[in-house]
């Protein structure tokens, strides 16, 4: 399971866990989600008319697309990322595996609806894998232990990150 996302040169494949973090790690270094455009067409095919109501959501596999816009946006963020993730894994273990207190009652201010589906991402994976980000925190407002924490998740996978940026630099694409 996972997404499988695809522009006019290329396809590129992220599993269910790691693309939310992907959207994480763009977030915390600068990229403001201005939401996906609706699918043209659904899963078999039929055009899709009506989208009035359409929620921007990246995080579903319905044919919805990334504007170039944005894609490129979070290109620039990675980019930045990547000079914060070392080649080797030199953090000691004990701090990457530490567990945190998970709180999904807290409010979060956010600005679009984009910008609320990356902050239930990072609650659900705070739930499911023992917290990436503190109980009081926003992506762009973490500490240093926690951004490090989402950092060391790339260690090793320098290749795919920059892959991924690749691919974006692109632009426009589609999650399906």
């Amino acid at each position: 399971m996972g997404y499988d996302l695809y522009n006019k040169n290329k396809d590129f494949y992220a599993n269910i866990f790691v693309f939310p973090k992907l959207l994480q790690l763009a977030y915390l270094f600068g990229w403001k989600p201005r939401g996906t455009e609706p699918p043209t067409v659904d899963m078999g095919g039929n055009v899709v008319m009506d989208s009035s109501d359409w929620d921007g959501c990246y995080l579903g596999n319905g044919f919805q697309y990334v504007t170039k816009e944005d894609a490129e946006e979070i290109a620039v963020s990675l980019q930045k990322a990547l000079q914060y993730i070392p080649d080797t894994d030199f953090v000691p273990r004990e701090s990457i595996n530490k567990p945190r207190k998970v709180a999904l009652e807290e409010e979060v201010e956010v600005e679009t609806e984009a910008e609320a589906e990356v902050v239930a991402v990072a609650k659900v994976a705070k739930a499911v894998k023992g917290g990436i980000f503190s109980d009081s925190t926003v992506f762009n407002q973490i500490t240093e232990e926690e951004k490090d924490q989402l950092l060391s998740e790339f260690i090793g996978n320098k290749d795919y990150l920059k892959e991924f940026i690749d691919f974006c630099e692109d632009g426009e694409f589609c999650i399906s």
